[in-house]
């Protein structure tokens, strides 16, 4: 018992001495207009910090949310931003960078002085002698400038991307095409009727020639025999990136009974199917603009059943 007393004496020592460290302070002094880039509306808050002690602090990071009308529109952290000088106030600076594409859904929101409502908050993060990572947490409300140019700047940049849009950068389909098809595997059941089981690879090409990312979903290949499905294989959502093709290897399982036509192909020792590939997606331009495109593959090939190979294929 007297050793626990003694530890917790010990405890409640250690913590009042902390709690009664000087420790450095903080404020946001100001937040303003900075400029305006392609991408963006840039702002600049600052923040004095003063250190009461005779040696720097190290700042590890400086985490910003900013909001206004009750939601995020800038946020970020800076990591090893520096130091906080010995003895003195230092100001320190908090870039905050705003999208075009989120100022505009705050034009409604602008009073007549063309000004908005914000909320900032900032955790100061430094670390100090014995108490270690400290965060100083900083919170400013007022009102910044929208800047008339800012608004021209958007609207000008939307009606470039527009144009652009309609004209050099229109949406284009994805090209889909079947590079190669090859057997991995064929067998035959003789019988009433005669059975052909057959694994297939296919080479898909899809190729973007859009002057943005294609994010296309799951697709599906299927093979038919004279308008009959016979097999199915999945190809997994992806992406390929602006002007950019890519290939999709696909294994593909069918089986062909025989009958109808099938007899027929059979006894002359070929068949004849069909492999077809909707690929579906969405195009994205310069981050603010995107359409729904698509485009087909439909191709016919032939089988050899004497060599167990593909002797021709082509594709509409």
């Amino acid at each position: 018992m007297a050793e626990e007393s003694f530890m917790d004496k010990a405890k409640n020592f250690v913590a009042e001495k902390i709690g009664n460290m000087a420790k450095p302070e903080a404020e946001v002094t100001d937040v303003d207009f900075k400029k305006v880039s392609l991408s963006s509306v840039e702002y600049l808050a600052k923040v004095s910090v003063t250190n009461p002690y005779s040696h720097s602090i190290p700042i590890c990071d400086i985490k910003y949310t900013l909001k206004s009308v009750n939601r995020e529109i800038a946020s970020g952290t800076i990591p090893d931003p520096g130091s906080i000088k010995a003895s003195d106030v230092t100001v320190l600076e908090v870039l905050l960078k705003v999208p075009h594409s989120i100022l505009l859904t705050l034009v409604k929101d602008l009073g007549a002085d063309w000004d908005f409502d914000y909320e900032l908050d900032i955790g100061l993060i430094i670390d100090l002698p014995v108490i270690g990572n400290f965060t100083i947490p900083l919170n400013k409300k007022g009102e910044i400038k929208f800047c008339g140019i800012a608004l021209a700047v958007v609207i000008l940049q939307i009606v470039v991307i527009g144009v652009l849009c309609l004209t050099v950068f229109r949406f284009r389909d994805p090209n889909v095409t079947m590079a190669g098809i090859s057997t991995e595997n064929l067998s035959m059941v003789v019988g009433n009727p005669t059975t052909i089981n057959v694994t297939l690879r296919e080479e898909i090409k899809v190729k973007n020639a859009n002057w943005g990312r294609l994010k296309y979903d799951q697709s599906v290949v299927v093979l038919s025999h004279e308008g009959v499905t016979v097999g199915e294989a999945t190809v997994s959502k992806g992406s390929i990136a602006t002007r950019r093709s890519k290939e999709v290897s696909v294994l593909v399982e069918a089986k062909i009974y025989g009958g109808g036509g099938a007899s027929g192909e059979i006894s002359s020792g070929v068949l004849n199917l069909k492999s077809y590939m909707k690929v579906s997606g969405k195009v994205e331009m310069v981050g603010m603009v995107s359409k729904r495109r698509s485009g087909k593959m439909d191709c016919s090939f032939t089988i050899s059943l004497t060599r167990q190979a593909i002797q021709e294929f082509h594709c509409q």
